[in-house]
């Protein structure tokens, strides 16, 4: 069963702290379209392979989400060339720390990009209107810049679910936790203003 991908309208081979204001701007009111279809997207993809999890926005639905995506993270070896590469990249010191395995996109992350949407919309409509999607496009190094991230947060901290995500999803490949996403979105909880 093939899994709907997300299309974006701008071409994502270029890295999101490239884009000009004008492509963030167009790909944020893009992705604010997409929000509720993405949802919908996983829901069915859910259904299908038959389970049930309440797509209700609850802070508690974020457990039998995890615990299902958990049982889909599927890691696979760094092709020895680009493994070869990383490693020269980098100074020796960091090089016995670079992994030969990785998350699959193809495989993972795919449904990864989806959770990381529901989250974010669980932390903003739980937050009684004080969170919000944004973005910013200064400084163009910081993690986020350019892209639909959650803004209101104490410190004017911004959520950005992807990578939220995607560290979960590596820390779930090294030891399951189904309260993984609950606990963070506790966290997460704690700064709002």
């Amino acid at each position: 069963m093939e899994y709907e991908r997300m299309i974006s309208p701008i071409d994502l081979k270029v890295p999101f702290e490239e884009y000009s204001k004008e492509q963030a701007e167009e790909y944020f009111q893009w992705f604010m379209t997409q929000i509720e279809h993405r949802i919908q997207v996983l829901d069915l993809y859910i259904k299908k392979e038959g389970e049930e999890i309440e797509f209700d926005y609850t802070p508690a639905s974020l457990i039998p989400l995890w615990r299902w995506y958990e049982k889909h993270i599927v890691e696979e070896k760094v092709p020895l060339v680009e493994y070869i590469q990383e490693i020269r990249s980098q100074p020796k010191w960091m090089r016995e720390w670079i992994p030969r395995r990785r998350i699959s996109l193809r495989k993972t992350m795919i449904f990864g990009s989806d959770i990381a949407v529901y989250f974010a919309e669980v932390v903003r409509k739980n937050s009684n209107g004080k969170i919000y999607w944004g973005y910013f496009t200064r400084p163009k190094n910081m993690e986020g810049a350019n892209q639909p991230v959650l803004m209101g947060f104490r410190a004017k901290i911004t959520l950005e679910p992807y990578g939220i995500i995607h560290v979960c999803t590596m820390d779930s490949a090294e030891q399951k936790k189904e309260t993984r996403l609950f606990d963070l979105y506790n966290v997460w909880r704690e700064d709002i203003v």
